[in-house]
């Protein structure tokens, strides 16, 4: 019997390697499976006498496990719209966000002028300050990165979230760290 399931966030050659191993901790002897990146989904050959609800839930748990999720039929139908609606708009006021910060952060080497209260050094700390405001929206709004890329560290199965979650985080913590040097 075949069976083909979505596989929610896998992002690089390493997720597959990572998803092969835990569906291969699952499937019996003689039977197969094929995990995809480009259509983020697997494909397996079963027995035909397989209980398909408990081999679904086995599957779940060993993807789960390792960082990943699957989608079943049901589940993909009712979640598909909703998810990609959710992406647009965090995606829009991402750029709406990060564009505030790079007016702010950039503005002066194009000739745009900040705001007078922003200006100088004397009011570095409100710049600061202000883009610190407009960063921690966007790091809200993408924490599925972060969440995702924490979990394969955890898992010792880095990806490219767990790239983007350290390297935004590590710019994050060091912009933080010199705002607080500024204001004291």
């Amino acid at each position: 019997m075949r069976l083909h399931y979505e596989i929610k966030g896998m992002t690089c050659a390493a997720c597959v390697a990572h998803v092969e191993r835990a569906v291969n901790k699952v499937i019996g002897e003689g039977e197969s499976a094929n995990v995809s990146l480009l259509t983020n989904s697997v494909s397996l050959i079963v027995d035909d006498a397989v209980d398909t609800q408990g081999f679904e839930k086995r599957l779940s748990a060993a993807i789960k496990q390792a960082g990943y999720e699957l989608i079943t039929e049901k589940q993909e139908k009712k979640n598909e719209n909703k998810e990609k609606r959710n992406r647009i708009i965090s995606l829009v006021l991402s750029v709406l966000f990060t564009l505030g910060v790079m007016y702010l952060s950039m503005g002066s080497m194009i000739g745009l002028s900040a705001p007078s209260f922003l200006s100088g050094a004397e009011n570095a700390a409100r710049m600061c300050m202000a883009q610190l405001v407009l960063t921690i929206p966007v790091i809200i709004l993408n924490r599925r990165f972060f969440i995702s890329g924490a979990r394969a560290l955890w898992n010792r199965s880095p990806n490219m979230d767990s790239l983007i979650a350290v390297g935004s985080g590590a710019a994050l913590v060091y912009g933080v760290v010199a705002l607080f040097r500024m204001a004291f």
